[in-house]
């Protein structure tokens, strides 16, 4: 949907919004995945019981239709869960001055009710064993569809293994990485000249040596909320740590294999890289996915992971956010 309304709703410029769309295990359509979902005997019951949860949850926070989240009209039965939603759904838009209905909720969020045939470039990425939303009714009804099968601008990498958007596990991060660096790129050559170009920075915010037995296995970055420092946590393994971790090995190990180290550093001594304090959590989760996309720990011109030296350096990608 958000390739169709890209096509349908242009900038003032004349200009798309977007070059490009991926869709990651998409729900296409709604109603039939709920159905289905819902109906499963194993994931429907883990479901339901999330769900109902979830609602109970959102009693403190929800303002439009508070009334409608009570236990009274929370379903008990699993096959009664999809009306309930879409329920939900349409009520709140009618709160908020908007019609709706909740047959007509559910049409409008079935992409076969779209009659235009999409025009940006749009990669729909699914699994055919995904067990939340069901890839027969989804990814491989626009796979074997007699219009998009064809289709110069819509593509469909319907993969064997992922389950519900696991591709990196599955095929490991760098492969995936590679799929969505390669469409990107393709349908954005403003980025092409400046994706490969690295800056580099050193770490100055304290690390002590480590021993020969540990090894780097990954950093991440963690942005909050109004808050001036950010948080990096440096994941690292260890060889000695028990029987199991020399034998199943950094990857596999956990528990007593894995330690943390973690800094807070200023987020000011990191502006040049486009960091700043966030002023919503939507805003450090954006920062936090941008970061830890972007920012590569090295170590004399190879990755920090798979060493154990405390003497490393930042590089970065500029323009990719």
């Amino acid at each position: 949907m958000g390739a169709a309304f890209n096509d349908k709703y242009l900038l003032p410029s004349g200009r798309k919004v977007y070059n490009s769309v991926t869709a990651i295990c998409p729900v296409i359509s709604l109603r039939p995945t709920l159905d289905h979902l819902y109906g499963t005997q194993v994931v429907g019951r883990a479901f339901s019981k999330m769900t109902k949860e979830h609602f109970k949850e959102a009693r403190n926070y929800v303002t439009d239709v508070p009334d409608l989240i009570t236990d009274n009209h929370i379903p008990s039965s699993r096959k009664d869960m999809a009306d309930y939603i879409g329920s939900l759904a349409s009520t709140s838009l009618q709160r908020r001055g908007i019609a709706s209905t909740t047959p007509a909720f559910f049409k409008s969020n079935n992409f076969w009710n779209w009659k235009e045939e999409v025009k940006t470039p749009l990669m729909v990425w699914a699994s055919k064993d995904d067990s939340v939303v069901n890839n027969r009714i989804n990814a491989e009804v626009m796979e074997h569809d007699d219009l998009y099968e064809k289709s110069a601008n819509v593509g469909v990498l319907n993969l064997k293994y992922g389950n519900h958007c696991g591709f990196s596990s599955s095929y490991g991060a760098q492969a995936s990485a590679a799929v969505l660096r390669t469409f990107v790129l393709t349908h954005s050559p403003e980025f092409v000249d400046s994706y490969n170009t690295k800056q580099e920075m050193p770490w100055t915010f304290g690390f002590k040596k480590l021993g020969s037995q540990y090894e780097h296995i990954g950093q991440s970055w963690h942005f909050y909320s109004n808050s001036n420092q950010v948080k990096v946590v440096f994941r690292l393994f260890n060889w000695n740590g028990g029987s199991d971790c020399a034998d199943k090995g950094p990857w596999s190990g956990s528990g007593i294999c894995t330690s943390t180290r973690e800094f807070w550093v200023p987020v000011s001594s990191l502006s040049k890289l486009g960091a700043r304090v966030p002023r919503t959590d939507a805003e450090a989760q954006a920062l936090t996915r941008e970061f830890n996309t972007k920012v590569e720990f090295r170590i004399k011109g190879h990755p920090l992971n798979g060493t154990y030296s405390s003497d490393f350096y930042m590089t970065w990608r500029s323009h990719f956010e």
